[in-house]
C-alpha cells in the first residue's frame, strides 16, 4: 500500500511537523518508502517559493536531496490524471489540489490532508482522506 501527501502534509512533514495530527505523522513514517508527492506538489512549492511565500531551508533546489532523506517518492501527472480532473466537479478551485483529488482516485492512494474538501471528491471512491 502506498500513500499520497498533499503539499501542506508534505511542507509540514519536513519542517513542522508539530502542525500535523499524531494520526498523520505516524502513517507517513510507517509507510516508509512508500509515501508519495505529486509532482503537482512541487510545482505549486516551486510558484510559492518564486513568490516570496515560501522558504525552503537551503534553496528550493534542494527538494529532490529532501525527498531521498525522507524517502519520499514523485508520481507525475499522466493523461489518466488529467482526465479524471477533467471529470470532478468544482468542489475545489485550487488546481493543484483538483489534481492531487484526481491522482488519488486514479491510482487508488489515500490522501493524508487537513483539507476537508477532498472529502466530497472521495466519497463514492475507495479513496479515504486521513488526517
Amino acid at each position: 500500500m502506498r500513500l499520497l501527501i498533499d503539499t501542506h502534509s508534505f511542507l509540514w512533514y519536513i519542517g513542522e511537523r508539530n502542525r500535523l495530527t499524531a494520526k498523520a505523522q505516524r502513517l507517513i513514517e510507517s509507510f516508509d518508502g512508500d509515501v508519495i508527492l505529486s509532482i503537482a506538489s512541487v510545482w505549486e512549492i516551486s510558484i510559492k517559493k518564486a513568490l516570496g511565500r515560501l522558504e525552503i531551508e537551503g534553496g528550493f533546489s534542494r527538494l529532490p536531496s529532501i525527498l531521498t532523506t525522507f524517502r519520499i517518492e514523485l508520481v507525475p501527472i499522466i493523461f489518466d490524471h488529467t482526465l479524471k480532473q477533467s471529470q470532478l466537479p468544482f468542489h475545489h478551485k485550487d488546481p493543484f489540489d483538483r489534481m492531487i483529488a484526481a491522482q488519488a482516485i486514479v491510482e487508488g492512494l489515500d490522501l493524508v490532508s487537513s483539507d476537508s474538501v477532498f472529502d466530497t471528491y472521495f466519497a463514492n471512491t475507495e479513496v479515504a482522506r486521513i488526517w
